[in-house]
């Protein structure tokens, strides 16, 4: 009943689907048998109600991307496969930020931010899949994996929703704290006179940061109720990591520079040590 339920529904919404679907068609390495349900939806509302419907009539359900590197057995797959094959929308929401959905691939998502002016995704033409299958499995190749986030205290650069989906996609180990800060002698525009990690130009616009690390280790513990090992995961190992440092520095190990940073609960630097010599008390 459940089965036929969730056709009923899938055709009085026009969501696109077919029976006994060969897997082999849909996988980079094409082999597999049949999808009981292959499910198509074509708006990120259709795929929305489907995965809901899937779940009210108790079917199994599997999110398909690309299918590249998936090996699928000769009997199929039971339940429902949800393809995001026809989520392939590609749109610029300002001048630097490039909206995609889960089913573009990543060679055209790379292709449409070269063709707009947009710079940071080299590392990932050469990687197979599609934009929705990367972020879920962390695609990466030459050291381009890391996300990295600048987390000021009122969310601009980053809203604290993105941040939360970001830890949650991409996960403690493979993102990064950073900093644009700079020195400006910019007077802070009067309404924003209460916030003291950003920088603004003579016109009053968003130009930067007065950012700290140790500020944004603090704002990320608020924005996303991540812990105070995790933050110093982010804004130490990590980007040790992303650039090769991490046999000297980044955690606290026999052999590695006796770099520290203490701080109190309130991630409030106590002092500051450097090659084992403290440089700086509170």
């Amino acid at each position: 009943m459940g089965r036929e339920g969730y056709i009923e529904l899938l055709k009085k919404n026009n969501i696109q689907f077919s029976e006994n679907e060969a897997m082999a068609s849909h996988t980079s390495f094409k082999i597999g048998g049949g999808a009981d349900l292959f499910v198509c939806p074509d708006s990120v509302d259709k795929l929305r109600f489907a995965l809901s419907f899937a779940k009210e009539k108790g079917l199994p359900y599997f999110i398909l991307g690309n299918g590249s590197n998936l090996l699928v057995s000769d009997k199929g797959i039971e339940g429902v496969v949800l393809s995001t094959s026809c989520l392939k929308k590609l749109t610029l929401t300002d001048e630097e930020t490039v909206f995609a959905e889960a089913g573009a691939t990543l060679a055209s998502l790379c292709v449409f931010a070269k063709d707009n002016g947009l710079t940071g995704l080299e590392f990932a033409y050469g990687i197979p899949g599609s934009v929705g299958g990367a972020l879920y499995m962390n695609a990466g190749a030459y050291g381009g994996d890391m996300a990295e986030v600048i987390c000021d205290s009122q969310g601009i650069h980053v809203e604290p929703d993105l941040l939360r989906l970001i830890l949650l996609v991409k996960g403690v180990d493979h993102t990064v704290l950073i900093s644009d800060s700079y020195v400006s002698n910019e007077p802070t525009p009067p309404e924003f006179a209460h916030i003291t990690d950003l920088q603004f130009d003579a016109n009053g616009g968003l130009c930067g940061s007065k950012l700290t690390l140790d500020v944004a280790c603090r704002n990320m513990m608020k924005h996303t109720g991540c812990s105070m090992n995790d933050a110093f995961l982010l804004a130490s190992r990590n980007p040790a990591r992303a650039i090769g440092l991490d046999r000297e520095v980044g955690t606290l190990e026999i052999g590695k520079r006796a770099n520290l940073v203490i701080v109190d609960g309130e991630f409030n630097v106590q002092s500051v040590m450097l090659d084992g010599r403290f440089v700086s008390f509170k």
